[in-house]
This record gives structure tokens, C-alpha cells and sequence, in this order.
């Protein structure tokens, strides 16, 4: 091989190995329970609710949600002026403890928003 084809090889292995130290552009989620539009139907985890300790339950916004049911994105929610509907036959099995504060990942207060439960009507 002449030597203007390694040294274009060699250029071409160089920048495939690229250290690009963040993430691209193009791997990052923006769609956050808190992007989420009026009445759009979406799905997130159920550790994205936590419920104080008056019962009263809440959604963590920055949590990611999907279009489609997938995996453990199963709690199907949707977007209702300032709050969050859940739908309780997509939380069918779970339990949930009750809790002063937020412990998740270190959330706050102003990480949640209200969640208002609503049973599916049987066809």
C-alpha cells in the first residue's frame, strides 16, 4: 500500500476514536413528563410517583415518558392543565409507600407535580 493511503486510513481510525467528552446531541431525551402536551397519552415508570404522607400523590416531571408502552415505561398517563392523570389499570400491581419528602436521585419538592388517579371505564 503507498504510504497516502495508510496515512488516510490512519487519519480516518483517528477521528472514529474521537474522545467528544459529552454527550451528542443526537443520544439525549428531551421529552420530560414535564414537556409532556395537553391530553397527549404517554407511559413512564412507576418510581416516578411518590406519595406523601397525607396519601396525596405526585409525578417527578423530569422523569422521561414514551409513546408507546415498552418495558417498565407501563404507568400510562396523560397531561390535564396543571396535572398528571394516571390511569390506575396501568399501576395494577404496584404498591406504593408512603413518604414526608421526596427520595429519589435527590429530587425536591419542585421536582413533582400533582397526579390525579382515574380508573379506566370497563367496555
Amino acid at each position: 500500500m503507498s504510504s497516502t493511503i495508510i496515512s488516510l486510513i490512519e487519519a480516518q481510525n483517528e477521528v472514529e476514536s474521537e474522545d467528544l467528552g459529552k454527550l451528542p446531541p443526537e443520544f439525549e431525551q428531551n421529552n420530560d413528563i414535564e414537556t409532556l402536551m395537553d391530553g397527549r397519552i404517554a407511559y413512564t415508570v412507576p418510581w416516578s410517583i411518590w406519595v406523601d404522607s397525607d396519601g396525596s400523590a405526585f409525578i417527578n416531571k423530569r422523569y422521561q415518558f414514551k409513546d408507546e408502552q415498552s418495558g417498565t415505561f407501563k404507568v400510562r398517563i396523560v397531561r390535564e392543565g396543571d396535572n398528571i392523570v394516571i390511569f390506575t389499570d396501568s399501576i395494577e400491581g404496584e404498591t406504593f409507600s408512603r413518604h414526608s419528602a421526596p427520595s429519589h436521585n435527590g429530587a425536591t419538592l419542585d421536582d413533582y407535580m400533582p397526579v390525579v388517579f382515574r380508573r379506566s371505564k370497563k367496555r
